[in-house]
């Protein structure tokens, strides 16, 4: 009877350790989102920026974490498609697949999220030039997700921006593939 117990008390424990460390390993595959600081050159606009920080970012974190009409490209195709609302999410699965974003005229112009995933810092070769992008009216949010090690400096050598007219918000991550 006495060793009944015990075992029952070590495979609680042990579950209870399983539990946590599959926790902690669910939360390590994606790290923390940072921003990409572009220096303004209009003071009104930047001052104006910091102003509605956090009600930006609450509504990026909504676009890229919760269900959204969302269209998938691989291969410069278009690969899947969720939902039948307005389109307000593109997400660019590879680096040839930023042809799209200059092919679509009007279709995206509902669009506030555009999330491109980086496949190797070779991808950090191509420049994605922002005002290129023009028939993007209400494009807010540009999220990079980096499947290996990236930094702000790789993003800004990456990305082109006109910090004049620049209104996108650059989001990025370093994920870890499971």
């Amino acid at each position: 009877m006495k060793n009944k117990s015990v075992f029952t008390c070590l495979s609680s424990a042990l579950f209870c350790c399983l539990f946590i460390t599959s926790i902690n390993l669910s939360f390590s595959q994606e790290q923390d989102i940072y921003e990409v600081t572009v220096n303004d050159l209009n003071n009104k606009s930047s001052k104006q920026a910091k102003n509605n920080k956090e009600s930006d970012r609450s509504e990026f974190y909504n676009l890229s974490q919760n269900l959204h009409t969302v269209e998938y490209y691989h291969n410069n195709k278009l690969s899947n498609k969720h939902g039948n609302e307005t389109l307000v999410k593109i997400n660019i699965e590879d680096i040839q697949s930023l042809n799209v974003l200059f092919q679509n005229k009007g279709k995206f112009k509902n669009v506030k999220l555009i999330t491109i995933v980086l496949n190797s810092q070779s991808d950090f070769n191509t420049l994605l030039d922002l005002s290129e992008i023009k028939d993007f009216s209400e494009l807010k949010y540009l999220y990079i997700k980096c499947n290996f090690n990236c930094n702000e400096q790789d993003l800004k050598r990456f990305i082109k921006t006109s910090n004049s007219e620049n209104k996108v918000r650059i989001f990025y991550t370093i994920v870890s593939p499971s």
